[in-house]
C-alpha cells in the first residue's frame, strides 16, 4: 500500500478543508449529473462530515438530481438523537424529501430490515457516485469495527449490506460493505485531530480503516487538527 502520508491533504483549519472538501465534492457529482442524469451518493453520519453536508446544502444548485443514501446506520428511529438519516435530512434541508433514504424499514425484525434494505438501495448497487466516509478512534469505518466478527465479515464479502455490532450504544448497526462501497467512482475518507491521524498513520494495527486503504488506493483522504 501507498505510503499513508503521502495520501492525506492536509488543511489549515476545519473550515478551509469543507471550503476544499465542499468544490470537490460538487464538481465530481456535477460530472455524474452531466453524465447520467443523477448523482447517487452515500454518506457517513457523524459530526466530522456535518459541516461539509451543510454547505452543500447551500452551494448545490442541483439538489434535486441527487440519489442520497446512508453507507452506515444505527438501528434506531429516525427521531433518535443518533439517526444517521435524521443528521442528513436535517443538513440537506433544502433536497427533496424523497431524495433521501434511510437504512432502517423494520424496526421489529432486524434481519427482515436487511432484507428490506437490499431491496431499497438497489440502485446504489448498480452504481454509485461518491461515498463519504469518516473514521472512529477505534479505526473503524462505516459500521465496520475491530474484534467483531460481522465487521470481519463486511470486509471481505461480496454480500452488499450486513448487520454489524459496535462497542458503545446503540450497538446494533447497519452497513455497507467495503466490496460496495470500494465500487465508487468517487471515495473520501474526512478526518480532524491529532487522535485520529495518529490512528490512521498506524497502519502496522490493521485496523478496518486500514483494509479499507488497501482496498481503496484512490480515495482522496481530507484532514485537518
Amino acid at each position: 500500500m501507498e505510503n499513508i502520508t503521502k495520501m492525506i491533504q492536509e488543511f489549515a483549519s476545519k473550515d478551509a478543508l469543507v471550503e476544499e472538501f465542499v468544490s470537490w465534492c460538487l464538481a465530481a457529482l456535477k460530472a455524474s449529473v452531466d453524465t447520467n442524469g443523477s448523482a447517487r451518493i452515500l454518506l457517513s453520519g457523524g459530526g466530522t462530515p456535518g459541516p461539509s453536508y451543510l454547505r452543500m446544502n447551500l452551494d448545490c444548485d442541483f439538489l434535486d438530481r441527487l440519489e442520497i443514501g446512508l453507507v452506515d446506520e444505527r438501528y434506531i428511529g429516525q427521531e433518535s438523537e443518533f439517526s444517521n438519516e435524521r443528521l442528513l435530512r436535517s443538513c440537506f434541508s433544502n433536497a427533496p424529501e424523497s431524495a433521501i433514504k434511510g437504512m432502517v424499514y423494520d424496526l421489529d425484525d432486524y434481519e427482515n430490515n436487511l432484507e428490506l434494505l437490499n431491496s431499497e438501495y438497489n440502485h446504489f448497487v448498480d452504481r454509485t457516485d461518491m461515498v463519504i466516509l469518516g473514521m472512529g478512534p477505534d479505526g473503524h469505518t462505516a459500521s465496520i469495527f475491530p474484534n467483531d466478527a460481522p465487521s470481519d465479515e463486511a470486509l471481505f464479502t461480496d454480500k452488499n449490506f450486513l448487520n454489524t455490532n459496535a462497542p458503545a450504544h446503540p450497538t446494533q448497526r447497519i452497513t455497507c460493505s467495503l466490496e460496495l462501497l470500494r465500487n465508487a467512482r468517487n471515495i473520501a475518507l474526512i478526518i480532524t485531530g491529532t487522535q485520529k491521524l495518529e490512528v490512521l498513520q498506524s497502519n502496522t494495527l490493521q485496523l478496518p480503516i486500514h483494509t479499507a486503504l488497501e482496498k481503496c488506493p484512490n480515495i482522496n483522504i481530507f484532514y485537518s487538527e
